[in-house]
């Protein structure tokens, strides 16, 4: 006889898509002091934190990033990440120098994993689930904002960046235009993520 107290796999998937909306809609801690939060659309257990100028108009550029999809309710842990990805036009050069500089202090952030230069992850953390969904954001969102912590550096290296092209770093550069390669790069990573597209949306929507 099915236990009928217990989840199922569906269930905790709209249940943490729900969280992560409210969770954008709310929580003006994340949000203050010029921080802009992102979800795919429709919008579920997936969300990019970002500032103004680091290219993440079209969510490929540089963010702080987190969810909650069907390998993580198997695996009952989620990951928290600092990316600069393909839309942010120094890329390379940005995750060199970004990586150089940011090394020791994230090595001192408990459970935390350097992955840079290469590639497009700079670090990482896997944050267990707790007893309940809200008390697991909860963790997600503590670690979300340890990140936040490195924004004045990740500010400094986008200026040395543009500094070292010729380009004025108080212009406005986040365009979002994106390259075709650009785009199909995106769509590979969000596939990787998940099998099917998110079908739930946000109370209200």
């Amino acid at each position: 006889m099915t236990d009928p107290h217990q989840t199922s796999a569906a269930d905790s998937q709209i249940e943490y898509d729900n969280l992560f909306c409210r969770l954008v809609a709310a929580d003006e801690t994340l949000s203050r002091d010029g921080w802009e939060i992102r979800q795919e659309t429709p919008a579920g257990a997936y969300l990019h934190l970002s500032r103004p100028g680091w290219f993440d108009k079209n969510m490929n550029g540089i963010h702080i990033e987190a969810y909650v999809l069907g390998k993580q309710l198997k695996s009952r842990s989620a990951p928290v990440m600092l990316h600069a990805e393909g839309g942010v036009p120094f890329q390379g050069r940005f995750m060199e120098l970004f990586t150089e500089r940011a090394k020791s202090t994230i090595l001192k952030f408990p459970g935390y994993t350097v992955l840079g230069p290469e590639g497009s992850s700079v670090c990482e953390v896997s944050v267990p689930f707790e007893e309940t969904p809200s008390a697991t954001i909860n963790s997600i969102v503590k670690e979300m904002k340890r990140l936040q912590s490195l924004a004045p550096l990740v500010e400094d290296t986008i200026a040395t960046c543009k500094a070292e092209m010729g380009q004025d770093s108080d212009s406005d550069s986040d365009s979002g235009a994106d390259s075709d390669d650009d785009m199909d790069w995106l769509i590979k990573q969000r596939q990787a993520r998940s099998q099917k597209p998110l079908s739930s949306k946000c109370p209200g929507q």
